[in-house]
């Protein structure tokens, strides 16, 4: 299982220590980069009915570390839409929407994958 550090602060998800509450979060691919597509601004989230404006449940957190469904198909960790990474982590201490996060993990697959595991300190594949 990939580990989930989150530092999108805003996000309904985002709980403490880092910890993302999300059942499943998912990771798409923009220019450059990779983002949380999960990612739900908080001023969205309706107390009253436990949802986002969109419906979807905002209960209390269901996993401190969510599956990862990535659509970012040139990850080198990505195999079958699934992030095989040790460990994700998502940028975005002051997104206001989805497109303001990053993955911090995500790495090219047409990029130099030799430096990964110094990268993130530990090996490259979840067990």
């Amino acid at each position: 299982m990939t580990v989930t550090v989150c530092q999108a602060y805003s996000c309904i998800y985002h709980f403490n220590q880092d910890r993302c509450g999300a059942e499943h979060i998912a990771v798409e691919v923009r220019e450059a980069g990779a983002f949380c597509s999960t990612y739900r601004h908080q001023e969205v989230y309706d107390p009253a009915s436990g949802c986002d404006t969109l419906g979807l449940s905002v209960s209390a957190a269901v996993s401190s570390d969510p599956a990862v469904e990535c659509q970012a198909a040139s990850c080198f960790y990505n195999k079958d839409t699934a992030c095989y990474a040790m460990a994700i982590e998502m940028l975005g201490k002051q997104a206001a929407d989805a497109a303001e996060t990053r993955c911090k993990t995500y790495l090219p697959r047409d990029g130099d994958e030799s430096y990964a595991e110094e990268r993130f300190g530990f090996g490259l594949y979840a067990e």
